[in-house]
């Protein structure tokens, strides 16, 4: 990006060029800044993507508890159905089980999720001087998607476990 003479910043490269007769700085400096756009939309999908994957193995260790919880459970099942509890019983106790962890681990997520948040915008305005990185956040829209998640591991294997 084209700067004006005294202008001083943290990056590493500087540019310099000779405006051409007519041309304006902030015209020159338009690509540049499409150009480093570009690159931090890549990177910020590269981090989604690892964000995705961690939230991919969360969910398989919380399904992981379930399922091992439900292994040792075989006789206490088997008791329950022995006293006279209907499937749609047994079934719905082990859902709600499921629909309990499932929401705390979300609810532990999202609380990690903020903190984390927080302190990486904190260290990143400190080293990458990013326009936009005020305004990263967690909000409604990962709320609800860390819901759905929660529930559709709970339904999944809450309601398949055997």
């Amino acid at each position: 990006m084209l700067r004006p003479l005294g202008y001083r910043s943290g990056h590493n490269y500087r540019t310099v060029a000779r405006l051409a007769a007519g041309a304006s700085l902030k015209a020159a400096n338009a690509r540049p800044e499409a150009l480093g756009r570009r690159r931090v939309r890549a990177t910020l999908l590269v981090i989604m993507g690892a964000v995705a994957l961690v939230l991919l193995i969360a969910c398989a260790n919380v399904a992981n508890l379930i399922l091992a919880r439900a292994s040792g459970r075989s006789r206490e099942l088997a008791v329950l159905a022995a006293l006279g509890a209907s499937r749609r019983h047994i079934v719905g106790q082990m859902l709600a089980e499921s629909l309990v962890l499932s929401f705390l681990a979300g609810a532990l997520g999202l609380v990690l999720a903020r903190v984390g948040t927080d302190a990486l915008v904190r260290v990143g305005a400190r080293y990458v001087p990013l326009p936009c990185l005020g305004e990263v956040r967690t909000d409604c829209p990962v709320l609800l998607f860390t819901t759905l998640v929660s529930v559709l591991t709970a339904f999944g294997f809450g309601l398949f476990q055997r």
